[in-house]
């Protein structure tokens, strides 16, 4: 899975979520669409925290103490 960020037609930009683990591109989901540099940061953002969830595997923090 992967992020993409996709131009769109009005000239905002969104941000989807895309598998290719089969072969072939297949869209699971948008994220957002914006044309501001903030928002689009905060879409990446939520795009990865939302993969973690897809993959459903755990995240091991080895820098805690």
């Amino acid at each position: 899975m992967f992020i993409r960020k996709k131009k769109n037609q009005g000239g905002s930009i969104s941000v989807q979520i895309i598998d290719k683990s089969s072969g072939e591109y297949v869209w699971l989901q948008t994220i957002g669409s914006t044309k501001d540099k903030i928002e689009l940061d905060f879409f990446v953002r939520l795009a990865r925290q939302e993969i973690l969830k897809l993959k459903k595997q755990a995240v091991i923090d080895f820098d805690s103490n």
